[in-house]
């Protein structure tokens, strides 16, 4: 909604493992060990592909996806915008979730009991 807050734990992903991901109509959370979940209700990236809605996933990308699951994350950081947190993989794909409405929230993470709403 607002691009992420000066305060985010951007590297509070590292090394975490992704244990389940989960598809609903109008998101996707990411469960990470550690009680740490990311759910998407704007949309991602694999790769360096151009982003998707989450209300739009082809199988393809849905693929792409369940493959992070049993892998950790090697590194986080926020992209240039501050608006796109990437999550590099052990398997060396990488996730970007991206804050793209103005209007509406994007983002929220549950980070160590901590809420986020982005």
């Amino acid at each position: 909604m607002y691009g992420f807050p000066r305060t985010f734990p951007i590297t509070s992903f590292r090394n975490l493992i992704l244990e389940k991901l989960s598809f609903s109509v109008n998101q996707i959370i990411l469960i990470f060990q550690n009680e740490t979940v990311i759910t998407i209700e704007s949309s991602i990236s694999i790769r360096d592909a151009p982003p998707m809605s989450i209300y739009n996933i082809d199988p393809q990308t849905a693929f792409e996806l369940i493959k992070l699951v049993g892998n950790n994350v090697e590194s986080s950081f926020l992209e240039d915008d501050d608006r796109t947190l990437s999550l590099i993989f052990s398997n060396k794909e990488k996730l970007k979730v991206h804050d793209d409405s103005i209007e509406y929230e994007s983002l929220k993470f549950n980070i160590a009991g901590e809420e986020f709403i982005i």
